[in-house]
Order: C-alpha cells, then structure tokens, then sequence
C-alpha cells in the first residue's frame, strides 16, 4: 500500500521570492491594442492611486478634528468611487468598442 509513494526531496522558494515576483511583474510588456482609448491605460493607474490615497489622513492626522470622523468617511467613500469609476469605463469600453 505504501510502496507506491515516492518522496521528493524539493527546495523551499527563496525568501526574496515575492522581491523576484514583482520585479517580473514590473518589468512585464503592456497588452494594450493600439485601436484601445487613453482610458484602458490610465483607469488601472487611477484605480490604483485611489486605493493609495485612502490611507493617507489616517497618517498625517494626530489631532482631533471637527466631523473628521465623517470627512474621512466621505473622503475615502468619493476616492474610492472614483477608482471603481474609472474601472466601470473600462468595462463599457470594451462592450460599447469606445
């Protein structure tokens, strides 16, 4: 019953393995059609700055605010919808050939 398995002998990843993955993944060639608008470039980048955006008063701010609670909620709530914006575009575009 046991004399079927084989042990592999395999090596961990390295630990700059995720460093190696995103130097692959940042060095990779853009897959854009040439017929595609601004819009299929720049809305990934939006999107992607928006989600960066967010965190940010979250560092600066040490002190007590008034409604900062509330305008962190709007702000954050109107940056990120920006972001799904810009990637809802992308998807009509790719429907409607923009």
């Amino acid at each position: 019953m046991f004399g079927d398995i084989v042990l592999q002998c395999g090596q961990n990843p390295s630990i700059f393995q995720p460093y190696w993955d995103i130097w692959k993944l940042f060095h990779k060639t853009l897959l854009i059609q040439e017929s595609a608008s601004w819009v299929f470039f720049w809305a990934p980048v939006v999107a992607f700055t928006a989600m960066l955006i967010v965190p940010m008063p979250i560092l600066v701010t040490n002190f007590p605010l008034p409604l900062s609670d509330i305008g962190d909620i709007l702000g954050g709530g109107l940056i990120l919808t920006l972001g799904g914006f810009f990637m809802l575009i992308i998807i009509l575009g790719s429907v409607f050939y923009l």
